[in-house]
């Protein structure tokens, strides 16, 4: 059985405060929320690749983003 996610308006998000939208006026964030997409990622999925710009700002809502570089061998940083 799949869980559905809400998709809470920014200007209820509890952790809006602690983020880069924490000064952001209450009309902004009104249009920010309007045109929003919803997007569920499994675990391990890649959200961008290094060296590609993304197709817009993130905010998680729930688990954790592993964040690397990796090196000229290879690995991850």
């Amino acid at each position: 059985m799949k869980v559905q996610q809400k998709n809470t308006p920014c200007q209820l998000c509890m952790s809006r405060k602690f983020s880069l939208f924490s000064d952001v006026s209450e009309p902004h964030l009104c249009q920010l929320s309007d045109n929003k997409n919803l997007i569920t990622h499994k675990k391990g999925q890649i959200l961008f690749y290094e060296g590609t710009k993304p197709l817009g700002v993130f905010c998680i809502s729930d688990g954790i983003v592993k964040v690397y570089k990796t090196a000229s061998n290879g690995k991850e940083q």
